[in-house]
């Protein structure tokens, strides 16, 4: 015996209720439940921190490597003050209004990445490799691969001439 279209309908119809109330009970398998662990993870991270570049980037090493990239997320949006050795400054090659500046925290190859506009900063384009500067700023991303943090809204100070040391705000990016 052949079953009617309307039993037919009704039993997906409830075969699609039923799904739904299974994947909503359940978090649709975890992921609805880990990116609520996730989101607050990320936004309960630190205001401030004291760690160094190395000991922020042995952190996020120190986990497995399936749960790096949500450990670097943990601390994005946290402020940082540094004292860091000029590593390099370069041109960016897409934008020739901006600059690379990149920090070594001197202890290991951890290194610290801003982006300052070429003009006006002609301090920075000058600066020897090696002096020391001030780095303060929100962390925007960590690549703990390569063992680097970018920041952003960071200002910039010169320690190794304090007599002509200026600040260089750099823009968010």
């Amino acid at each position: 015996m052949k079953p009617s279209a309307q039993t037919t309908k009704s039993v997906k119809l409830i075969g699609l209720i039923l799904l739904l109330l299974a994947l909503g009970a359940a978090g649709w398998f975890g992921i609805w439940g880990r990116s609520k662990t996730t989101n607050s993870r990320v936004n309960s991270h630190p205001t401030f921190t004291n760690l160094s570049p190395r000991e922020i980037i042995g952190k996020v090493n120190t986990v497995q490597p399936f749960d790096r990239a949500e450990t670097a997320e943990s601390y994005v949006g946290t402020t940082v003050d540094w004292k860091l050795s000029l590593f390099a400054n370069d041109r960016l090659i897409t934008e020739t209004t901006k600059m690379l500046v990149t920090f070594s925290d001197g202890d290991g190859p951890s290194l610290v990445t801003v982006v300052v506009p070429t003009d006006g900063n002609d301090y920075i384009r000058s600066a020897a490799k090696g002096e020391t500067f001030r780095v303060q700023g929100v962390i925007q991303y960590i690549n703990p691969d390569a063992s680097s943090i970018r920041l952003a809204n960071a200002l910039l100070e010169n320690l190794s001439h304090p007599s002509t040391a200026k600040k260089i705000a750099a823009p968010a990016n």
